[in-house]
């Protein structure tokens, strides 16, 4: 996968504004949730394992989870409470919420994404200054800020995979003249820039745990016809061609087998970027659930996992949060705590696990949120939580290919037949 790219890409929103004065209170809050062992395909639902949120203040707060591991320890993200402002880790073993405050001179930060080794990174504002950063929870502070290459400019950062490589866009040239380039960035081999594509700039959305990132050229909205996106791998850029039956594209996310979520609009419907999956040179379209009318992914997993988020046009708001595997999907709708209510999801791990932001009823402030899947037990085919000749029954209903994936497929390859009816017979009960 990636680690997880910024708050600048598809369908995912920049996390609330965190100005830096006093200190917050912060409660944390565990609740329980059923365990189960993952046999394939979705999970049987989600339930809130953990809320974070701050007490209630007569202006605009909140806790905006952005970012989760990719074993899903931790969550990074952002909290205020009046006029408090700190970066958090949260570590979903621990229970522990470990206050950031910014440093000296910056006045606004963007956390975007963590490691499993709990490497932040984010974006850090001052009144003359927008660099990325770089926070090692083990030591306990700021390792690096990335710069523009020129003063005035801005650094953005998208991502961290498991090596620590960061990627995002950065000003290279005279801010005024509007061009930007993708960048990766390492702490042994600082700042390798893409650089610009006939005239265009370059921008940088996701990087993979294999070293590739992906992103566009030109904008990175895919609203015309000069935009496609790109892939850098190991100094080589690949344009990836226009959506089906679109005239641009875009490519948002990448894990370690190489699948790339990319956006495009179509000729059809000029006015909304509709996304697809691009694995091995096929481009399908993310399947859209009923009554949703556009989907967007924050996330796809090494495991082919793909999270993210749908939307009604007539109501734009709130997001409503799905997980994919293939032409499966499932809504993220777990039980919320009494007086809140859901805005959307921002990142997903690994397992399935999401990071949730929620909003308080009474006041409309931020609350973040971890949903834990609870997986289906194998040979469970409908998540009854028993095995049964009903789960027989939904074998044989299915029998044969399922190229995009089913959930009676238990064994995983592609077809249903006699090993998952097996499967189901040996965890009978």
């Amino acid at each position: 996968m990636r680690q997880r790219a910024g708050k600048s890409r598809h369908q995912r929103s920049w996390p609330t504004y965190f100005s830096a004065c006093c200190r917050a209170a912060v409660v944390a809050t565990c609740l329980p949730w059923s365990t189960a062992i993952a046999s394939t395909g979705l999970p049987c639902r989600y339930e809130i394992a953990h809320v974070i949120e701050v007490p209630p203040c007569i202006v605009p707060n909140g806790v905006s989870g952005t970012g989760i591991s990719p074993n899903g320890r931790y969550v990074c993200g952002g909290l205020s409470h009046c006029d408090d402002g700190f970066v958090f880790v949260f570590d979903t073993h621990s229970g522990v919420l470990t206050e950031i405050p910014l440093p000296a001179g910056v006045t606004q930060a963007y956390p975007v994404d963590i490691t499993d080794t709990g490497l932040m990174v984010g974006e850090i504002v001052g009144p003359d200054s927008w660099n990325g950063f770089v926070y090692d929870l083990s030591l306990g502070a700021f390792t690096a800020t990335l710069e523009p290459a020129v003063r005035g400019g801005r650094c953005h950062v998208a991502g961290i995979n498991r090596d620590g490589v960061v990627c995002g866009t950065r000003s290279v040239i005279n801010p005024l003249e509007f061009l930007r380039t993708a960048y990766i960035w390492s702490a042994n081999d600082g700042f390798t820039d893409v650089g610009f594509i006939d005239g265009c700039s370059t921008f940088g959305n996701d990087i993979s745990d294999s070293g590739v990132m992906v992103g566009s050229m030109c904008s990175q909205s895919p609203d015309h016809d000069s935009v496609r996106g790109l892939v850098f791998d190991n100094g080589t850029i690949t344009i990836l061609d226009v959506v089906p039956d679109g005239f641009s594209s875009t490519a948002y996310e990448v894990n370690a087998s190489g699948i790339i979520i990319t956006g495009g609009m179509l000729q059809e419907d000029p006015l909304v970027t509709h996304t697809f999956v691009l694995e091995s040179g096929k481009s399908t379209l993310l399947t859209i659930p009923p009554r949703m009318d556009r989907c967007g992914a924050v996330n796809v997993t090494n495991g082919g996992l793909i999270g993210g988020n749908c939307l009604i046009l007539a109501m734009p708001e709130p997001r409503h949060p799905f997980i994919w595997k293939g032409d499966q999907f499932l809504a993220v709708s777990p039980n919320l705590p009494p007086g809140m209510r859901m805005d959307r999801a921002n990142d997903m791990s690994d397992d399935g696990t999401m990071v949730l932001q929620l909003a308080r009823i009474q006041d409309g402030n931020g609350i973040g949120a971890i949903a834990r899947p609870a997986w289906p037990e194998p040979g469970d085919v409908n998540c009854d939580e028993t095995v049964n000749v009903n789960d027989i029954l939904d074998v044989i209903r299915t029998w044969g290919p399922c190229p995009s994936g089913c959930a009676t497929d238990l064994d995983e390859n592609y077809v249903t037949n006699v090993g998952d009816l097996m499967i189901v017979l040996s965890n009978w009960g």
